[in-house]
């Protein structure tokens, strides 16, 4: 007598209905999902930004000596430059030693140049919200930053000011970095 043997595979119909309810569930999850990677690239930037200030202040500190993080379109450059113009940080940013203590000196000799931070996300915004926009920050051999460039830098995701993952990154009077919502206002 011949018995009969149990299926090993899955019929087409069980294949298909499978697919359907996979298909469906992932159409459900993908706004989730694309909000979680905006928040997570908002939440690097704005790392990154907060990471290069403190590292302008501890160095200006160690070293006694005036430091400047300046906004750079030239970040890829092999002598980068500051922008002479406000603008988007998103182009890149970077941190230099400066004796003279100013920003005017905007080309830094090689052996000047502290760290250098390339462009971020394009769909990201990282904009000075002072009333005299901010290209740099000039932080004294104490370690604080110049009465004048202290401040808001507003990071928005494709200039949508609704969104939940936008960011307002505070430098404060004594060279402390905030990260608040951006509907909040700097401490």
């Amino acid at each position: 007598m011949m018995r009969a043997r149990p299926s090993l595979g899955l019929t087409l119909l069980e294949l298909m209905v499978t697919l359907a309810i996979a298909a469906i569930l992932s159409t459900l999850a993908a706004p989730s999902f694309q909000d979680f990677f905006i928040r997570n690239s908002a939440a690097a930037i704005a790392n990154e930004f907060t990471g290069s200030v403190l590292r302008a202040r501890s160095t200006a500190a160690q070293r006694n000596m005036c430091v400047v993080m300046c906004r750079s379109t030239t970040t890829e450059a092999a002598v980068p430059q500051c922008a002479r113009v406000a603008g988007n940080w998103n182009t890149g940013w970077m941190i230099f030693l400066n004796e003279a203590c100013d920003a005017i000196n905007g080309t830094p000799a090689i052996g000047q140049i502290v760290g250098v931070v390339n462009a971020t996300r394009q769909e990201f915004s990282l904009v000075s919200n002072n009333t005299a926009p901010l290209d740099y920050i000039v932080f004294s051999p104490t370690g604080y930053p110049r009465r004048t460039d202290i401040g808001g830098y507003d990071l928005l995701y494709r200039t949508d000011t609704t969104r939940s993952s936008n960011r307002r990154i505070c430098v404060n009077a004594l060279g402390e970095v905030v990260t608040v919502a951006y509907s909040g206002a700097c401490p």
